[in-house]
């Protein structure tokens, strides 16, 4: 019958996110003239350019997080959410906190209150520094 595969490529560069879709297409055009019949066919709905996070924000960010006795690790995400938009005018960075089991955009997702309220204090504590407020 038919067969219709997603693919959510994601990368901090373009360049990255380029060879992995050429790659899929050759694997498919490969499939496709080993196996007569096999056709194929890709539909690019979003390609948008990895936004890098700013360095200074993230290192106010983990100068917060330290003081408030919260850890941090880096991670790769490409989400892209409202930092797609705003990154090409303003200094952005994004607070991700984990959820159970690290189950994330499915039913199962749960993130329990206390890394909620984490998140919240390190973002407070980083608009407030980020903005000059007296602490």
């Amino acid at each position: 019958g038919e067969t219709l595969l997603i693919i959510d490529c994601r990368s901090k560069t373009m360049e990255s996110v380029d060879a992995v879709i050429d790659a899929i297409a050759a694997s498919l055009e490969q499939s496709a003239v080993e196996n007569v019949g096999l056709t194929w066919e890709m539909e690019d709905q979003l390609h948008a350019e990895p936004v890098l996070m700013d360095p200074k924000v993230q290192q106010i960010m983990e100068e917060e997080a330290a003081a408030a006795g919260i850890t941090t690790r880096h991670i790769l995400s490409g989400a892209g959410h409202d930092a797609m938009i705003m990154g090409a005018q303003y200094p952005v960075a994004m607070i991700f906190v984990p959820s159970k089991d690290g189950r994330s955009h499915t039913q199962e997702e749960w993130t329990d209150y206390e890394q909620v309220q984490k998140g919240v204090e390190l973002l407070y504590r980083t608009v407030k520094r980020v903005s000059g407020a007296e602490a």
